[in-house]
């Protein structure tokens, strides 16, 4: 697992945190630097998480349903948690990125409505 985080880390989530700044963000399961253990989907059970630590990285593979995986990269805090007050059992990680990716979603909303161009 070393392989796919070092190739992230090196390549922007490391430029971030030469500059202090922390990153929670999805990984698209077709990238080539991510492990087979990762994105394969035909031996995992649902509500299942896989963890990847490496310094100042993490990788999350969670399993929310059959035949479905959701990858997460974080910078911020290391501990693999696990929530487990109800069956979904999701990880810290994911409940996150849930709660903060709504401002991102409303500013793409928002500029969604309006355009740049000039009639001309």
């Amino acid at each position: 697992m070393s392989r796919a985080i070092t190739f992230l880390q090196d390549y922007f989530a490391r430029k971030l945190l030469e500059k202090n700044v922390t990153l929670v963000g999805a990984i698209r399961k077709n990238k080539p630097e991510l492990p087979t253990e990762m994105v394969s989907t035909k031996e995992r059970n649902p509500f299942t998480t896989i963890f990847g630590l490496q310094q100042d990285c993490m990788i999350v593979s969670h399993c929310p349903k059959r035949n479905k995986i959701v990858n997460l990269l974080r910078t911020l805090h290391f501990e693999p948690k696990v929530d487990t007050s109800n069956e979904q059992r999701k990880p810290k990680v994911i409940l996150t990125y849930n709660e903060t990716k709504a401002g991102v979603d409303t500013m793409d909303q928002m500029t969604r409505t309006y355009s740049c161009k000039r009639k001309t």
